[in-house]
């Protein structure tokens, strides 16, 4: 009697093993053998904090975001690594231990393709790596203080809300030779903006395709090395043009641009000589050009609408003042106060 009772709790006891073994039914979910950090839900883990992440379900392989290390188990997974612990491997079943959970990574989920749903921020390869196969982000992307010599996003088409490339002290060189509109979703219509400022270091930004811009417009500003910049398929900017204090910048490209729905403001660029928008014909609030010392000739050939309060075309110590005289008389309807006080002593022989 002794004995078959001795089998009976040795039995349940075994039972409740097993069952430990290949379940976790805690708050995270179905997860494998995890050490540290909370496990997600079945088949990805992730963690945009310090706690760390585990991969892993009792069912088969999880993937997501890993920890600083590698656990061994029956099977692998794969995880991306935001931080700097590279691919590590997670649990299969209930055979083996989970990985260790180190820190997470900086919010970056994964590894993203396709419609990229939500904000994103870029600040290392990994991030970059994170949305390489993006073709749409539906919100902001977010380039800032990264440490990296040059960004390329091949894939990415469309960003819905904003892009700002900014603060960056190492970044020489932007690519995205795809895309082609920032701020189109209906949601970021007044928010929509094109940012690309105080990059010590960027010489070269190419958006060849780039067509439209919405409602936070386009600023370029204090780029300190920065020589040209060309937006050769820019039509519209449903916001304002704002492009100043570019202390190298002498090559200003924007051939095609027709409307811009806030103001013009170009600015304080040192070296800038020659300025021409040539199909402009709007511009929906105030409009400036001033203070860029070696500008000497203009061409807004098209221009007949400022609807905002002030004409300011002044203080362009070479540009002629009859220059700036001629865009100002073919306006049509403007009834705001004009400044166009440059060089007095200059001539407009010759056009």
């Amino acid at each position: 009697m002794n004995v078959r009772l001795l089998l009976s709790v040795m039995l349940l006891a075994a039972s409740a093993s097993c069952s430990t073994a290949k379940h976790n039914t805690g708050d995270a979910g179905n997860t494998a053998g995890t050490s540290g950090g909370a496990a997600g839900s079945a088949g990805l883990g992730v963690d945009s904090g310090s706690a760390g992440v585990s991969a892993g379900t009792a069912a088969g392989a999880g993937s997501g975001v890993a920890g600083a290390s590698a656990g061994a188990g029956t099977g692998a997974g794969s995880g991306f690594d935001g931080g700097s612990a590279g691919l590590s491997a997670g649990g299969i079943g209930g055979g083996g231990a989970g990985g260790n959970g180190g820190a997470g990574g900086n919010g970056v989920v994964g590894v993203h393709s396709g419609v990229c749903t939500g904000d994103f921020e870029v600040r290392t390869v990994a991030d970059v790596a994170a949305i390489a196969g993006c073709t749409t982000i539906s919100g902001t992307l977010t380039v800032d203080k990264t440490g990296l010599t040059s960004l390329s996003l091949p894939n990415l088409t469309t960003v819905g809300g904003g892009m700002d490339v900014s603060h960056d002290d190492v970044l020489g060189s932007v690519s995205l030779p795809v895309l082609t509109s920032v701020g189109a979703s209906a949601a970021s219509a007044l928010g929509g903006y094109l940012e690309i400022g105080t990059n010590a270091q960027l010489t070269n930004v190419s958006l060849p395709m780039l067509a439209s811009v919405g409602g936070g417009g386009v600023g370029v500003d204090h780029n300190t090395i920065l020589t040209s910049l060309s937006l050769p398929v820019l039509a519209k900017c449903e916001g304002d043009l704002v492009i100043y204090f570019n202390e190298a910048l002498t090559t200003l490209g924007l051939p095609v641009l027709d409307t811009i729905g806030g103001y013009l403001q170009i600015t304080s660029n040192t070296r800038l000589p020659n300025l021409s928008l040539p199909v402009l014909k709007t511009v929906g609030d105030y409009f400036q050009v001033a203070s860029n010392p070696q500008l000497t000739t203009l061409d807004f050939t098209m221009l007949k609408t400022v609807s905002g309060p002030s004409f300011d075309l002044r203080g362009n110590a070479k540009l002629p003042t009859c220059r700036a005289q001629a865009v100002l008389s073919q306006l049509v309807g403007f009834t705001g106060t004009s400044n166009v006080a440059n060089d007095d002593a200059g001539t407009c022989a010759g056009g």
